[in-house]
């Protein structure tokens, strides 16, 4: 049986395109064109994901939302933002609502799938974390602002079972005039498992993972690539070419 999408939107055009995309990937597709319409829905078709436009003229996508959470039978369906609004501060506001991701428009119909690829399976489970990470601890740590990296790293962890912090550069002694081999030493004292770094500085995530006694990950640092952005490319390609025995792909 396949699983089941609402996708809520007021713009029919993207209703459609959106639905067709998503059918043709085996999806079962609801439609709502109102905030009102999609709660009705929710409620009686118990889709395994939301896609829910933000801006609506009836109810917006945070009203919509926070009706979601208040009603026993839809309060765990995991929604998914959709917006033209991308700065900082509707990132935040979207993630402080509740949304498992927030995606911006012009909508890349690619991510898009490959989010609900993601967040379906998920929807399904009762305890929607993993004890893969029970008992590890994490360290977010990011010299420069990325709300939507430093998120997802964040509810992956959670997810996964880890311990989880997000230590603020603006607050810490780093705005004092710490350097990052001292700031290496505070952290490896605190035996964290993983420290997720984003640094503008090219190579200062290498050097940091030469200071502590534990793994760390790359989520960007000035001109080097994003391997987690890399790896989460591959996975795309591999899902959608993966029939395939022989082939050769650049990433550039």
């Amino acid at each position: 049986m396949a699983e089941k999408i609402l996708i809520v939107d007021d713009d029919l055009d993207s209703l459609k395109l959106i639905g067709l995309m998503l059918q043709r990937h085996g999806y079962e597709v609801v439609a709502a064109n109102s905030g009102t319409q999609a709660l009705a829905k929710a409620a009686n078709d118990h889709p395994s994901l939301i896609i829910l436009d933000v801006m609506m003229p009836d109810m917006d996508g945070y009203e919509v939302m926070q009706c979601l959470r208040e009603n026993p039978e839809t309060r765990d369906i995991p929604v998914v933002a959709v917006s033209a609004n991308a700065m900082p501060k509707d990132l935040a506001r979207g993630k402080a609502a509740g949304f498992v991701d927030y995606l911006t428009k012009p909508l890349d119909i690619e991510q898009l799938l490959d989010r609900a690829d993601a967040a379906v399976p998920l929807s399904r489970q009762s305890d929607k974390k993993k004890p893969s990470l029970r008992g590890r601890t994490q360290i977010n740590l990011f010299f420069e602002a990325s709300t939507r990296t430093q998120g997802s790293f964040e509810i992956a962890g959670k997810r996964l079972g880890a311990q989880v912090t997000n230590m603020s550069v603006r607050t810490s002694s780093i705005s004092k005039g710490e350097t990052l081999i001292d700031t290496a030493a505070t952290l490896n004292a605190m035996q964290p498992d993983v420290i997720i770094v984003r640094h503008p500085a090219s190579g200062a995530v290498e050097l940091l993972s030469q200071k502590v006694g534990c793994s760390v990950i790359n989520a960007g640092d000035g001109w080097n690539e994003h391997p987690s952005q890399a790896l989460i490319d591959i996975f795309a390609l591999r899902r959608g070419l993966g029939r395939r025995q022989r082939g050769f792909i650049g990433l550039v």
